[in-house]
């Protein structure tokens, strides 16, 4: 099966600038996205690639996504996935806009009210 490479950020930023949208974080984490990959199976990699604890969820999810902008330069903007046509438009765009590297997905991960109190 064939994947591409992806980027995690845990719990960053989101940041506009000219360029479009970059996200910020203190590390960033690889993960193979595989062709055809739907939003729970992308979800569950997530979590066992950024190995949480039961604890704690995630939450959110964004992409990086890249598009064309004033003839052939391109810019960058913030996409929520929420769900597998989103999965599939990601990985899309990632296929026509393949120069410009791998896929940037930031995360938010949520803590469960037991986890909030311990």
């Amino acid at each position: 099966m064939n994947s591409t490479l992806g980027f995690i950020f845990p719990n960053g930023s989101i940041v506009h600038n000219d360029n479009g949208v970059c996200f910020q974080a203190s590390t960033s984490v690889p993960i193979p996205v595989p062709n055809g990959c739907d939003f729970q199976a992308l979800k569950t990699r997530i979590h066992n690639t950024l190995k949480l604890i039961d604890k704690h969820f995630l939450d959110e999810i964004y992409y990086r996504q890249p598009f064309t902008y004033a003839g052939n330069q391109f810019r960058f903007q913030c996409t929520q996935l929420k769900n597998d046509a989103d999965v599939n438009t990601m990985l899309m765009c990632n296929h026509q806009f393949s120069f410009v590297g791998p896929i940037d997905l930031l995360c938010t991960i949520g803590r469960t009210p037991d986890g909030i109190l311990n």
